[in-house]
């Protein structure tokens, strides 16, 4: 009987040595951001992927994709620390909104770069197929995310409600909506404009009220999909910048996929990158895109961007390469007369952000809500944010004063600061690209070496 039992223990242990090892079973859902509504280019794109990994995996990636920057709390900049950090799985993400962390993304931003090439679109393929792109994609890397692939949202053009813009003195005091990335920023101040800083979620509000006069963005990705006729009747096709989009993931996500998985991913993304580009350069390249979107049955209803706005009556201006390196000169000579360092000191930051004050509160009048109203400590939370420079207020009394020499002093200190993760103190944190989680682990470090230092 002994003998029995061992043979029976023996034949069971060699029949689970049989079995086939298994991997350790996947999310039920990834999630994936993208800052525009589903009805963008962007948007589009981003479904795209999505779908064809869950079709080519059989379900087993299943990738549900959140538009319209859900889960951002409307602010687009913070997209990568959340996907480093994993609070997001994977990202379709705009060069523009991830910079203020990686400065090497601000290379498509450069102003007026590819506008007067013969062929743009070629010189930007050539620039990620090359040295440049391996640069960026290594960057991006190296912060903390795996990019899997590129694609774009397309050239970025002026729309605005007061008047055509063909020449440098035409955006002279213009307010224009852009994102936060300094380089967008003093681009317009060069070129005589009032840059406004907007995150995407606030900008549609920002059109109706009047708060702004214009805002630039890719025709096929954001203008034609958000109807911009219904707000601006002036187009200008400068191409000045361009908007490429990169798909990343988080890296523990990226290692928790089987080898095959991962190639199936990285083939799913490189099939989004030729839909993408093709929805972005629709009706303005040489036919490919239109070919190729017609090859795949995925041709979408507007195929002639031009057309659409005219119809719409909208005035299109398309600037030729001489009107586009006239801008360009302006723009050069503006900042040689300026010091970069100078322009982003602290008299202009209050001065951009009171215009945002001023903006908050008429949408509260329009709404006729009741807010408390917004403080010098609000404006200050939000200038932290944006320079990392940890201040509680920017006047000169009760917290900070100036002594005869110029001095600043410090009069009083918030021992027990509000330390959830939508307090100041985290905020000012995540301005300097330091998680909630690092910046709860840093205090606690700290403490622990003072204490051990008696």
């Amino acid at each position: 009987m002994k003998a029995f039992y061992r043979w029976a223990v023996m034949a069971v242990c060699a029949c689970l040595l049989a079995l086939p090892a298994t991997a350790a079973p996947y999310k039920s859902e990834y999630k994936l951001s993208v800052v525009p509504g589903a009805t963008s280019g962007w948007g589009m794109t981003g479904t795209f992927f999505a779908d064809l990994v869950r079709e080519r995996s059989q379900g087993r990636i299943n990738i549900k994709v959140y538009h319209s920057s859900q889960l951002l709390a409307g602010k687009q900049t913070s997209e990568f620390l959340l996907l480093r950090n994993g609070a997001i799985d994977f990202a379709l993400a705009s060069t523009i909104n991830w910079s203020p962390q990686i400065k090497e993304l601000n290379l498509p931003a450069l102003p007026f770069f590819l506008a007067v090439q013969p062929d743009r679109y070629k010189a930007m393929d050539a620039i990620l197929a090359g040295k440049s792109g391996k640069m960026m994609t290594q960057a991006v890397e190296k912060k903390g995310v795996k990019i899997i692939g590129w694609t774009e949202n397309g050239f970025r053009e002026l729309t605005t409600s007061k008047g055509p813009i063909t020449r440098p003195e035409d955006l002279r005091g213009l307010k224009i909506r852009v994102v936060g990335s300094p380089i967008f920023i003093e681009t317009f101040r060069a070129l005589g404009a009032n840059p406004v800083n907007m995150n995407w979620s606030e900008a549609t509000t920002g059109f109706q009220q009047g708060v702004v006069d214009g805002q630039e963005n890719p025709t096929n990705g954001i203008n034609i999909p958000l109807k911009i006729w219904d707000y601006h009747t002036f187009h200008c096709d400068w191409h000045y910048i361009i908007d490429p989009l990169m798909l990343g993931v988080n890296p523990r996500v990226w290692k928790s996929f089987s080898p095959e998985d991962q190639k199936l991913l990285l083939e799913c993304a490189a099939e989004t990158e030729k839909y993408g580009k093709a929805l972005s350069r629709l009706g303005m390249d040489d036919g490919s895109a239109l070919a190729y979107l017609k090859s795949i049955g995925k041709l979408p209803e507007t195929t002639d961007p031009y057309a659409v706005m005219e119809a719409n009556g909208m005035t299109v201006s398309r600037l030729s390469n001489e009107q586009i390196a006239a801008l360009a000169k302006d723009k050069e000579a503006a900042i040689e007369k300026q010091d970069y360092e100078t322009a982003a000191k602290l008299r202009d930051i209050e001065k951009d952000y009171q215009e945002q004050v001023e903006m908050e509160r008429e949408k509260r009048r329009k709404n006729n809500t009741q807010h408390r109203p917004v403080n010098a400590d609000d404006i200050a939370a939000v200038v932290a944010g944006w320079t990392g420079i940890p201040v509680t207020r920017l006047t000169e009394e009760g917290f900070l004063t100036r002594t005869r020499q110029g001095r600043a002093w410090c009069l009083e200190v918030n021992t027990l600061p509000g330390m959830t993760p939508n307090s100041f103190v985290p905020k000012e944190a995540a301005a300097v690209g330091m998680s909630y989680n690092q910046l709860c682990e840093e205090i606690v470090r700290l403490s622990c070496d003072v204490k051990r230092r008696g």
